[in-house]
């Protein structure tokens, strides 16, 4: 999961920041957002989306570089998966084709399907824990 050395060692480890920036920032927004509205920062929540889309950003330069599996590319595609469950009406993938067709192709490892969420309650837009299943295994 940890390339030994030298060029693809380093790229593994800023993938890996990258894909925990989609994560933290995006986990920081959320959270604002279910403040109470009284108390909610508009400005900051817009803000740490701001650091989503630069991590985003960056990844699409060098979405057509990725190859094989590391740590840093099972960070990518989870923060990219969190990014879809917990800001569902972010339009991510319409300006980033190189990191969708990545994604997308990706995504489809059974290492990932067996881990998504398979069932959700989807009037609060997948904004809270609202699946009934987790892992898939589990509830077979």
């Amino acid at each position: 999961m940890f390339p030994a050395s030298g060029d693809t060692h380093c790229a593994a480890l800023r993938w890996q920041t990258l894909g925990d920036g989609i994560v933290d920032a995006g986990g920081d927004a959320l959270r604002e957002e279910r403040r109470v509205e009284h108390e909610r920062s508009p400005r900051w929540i817009v803000r740490q989306m701001g650091t989503v889309d630069r991590c985003l950003d960056a990844l699409e330069l060098e979405a057509s570089t990725f190859d094989g599996m590391n740590i840093g590319l099972i960070a990518i595609c989870s923060g990219l998966g969190f990014l879809e469950f917990r800001h569902p009406d972010h339009t991510w993938r319409a300006t980033r084709p190189n990191l969708t067709a990545w994604c997308s192709q990706t995504s489809r490892r059974s290492s990932f399907k067996n881990t998504e969420p398979w069932e959700w309650i989807p009037e609060d837009g997948g904004r809270m824990n609202t699946w009934t299943g987790w892992p898939r295994e589990a509830a077979s």
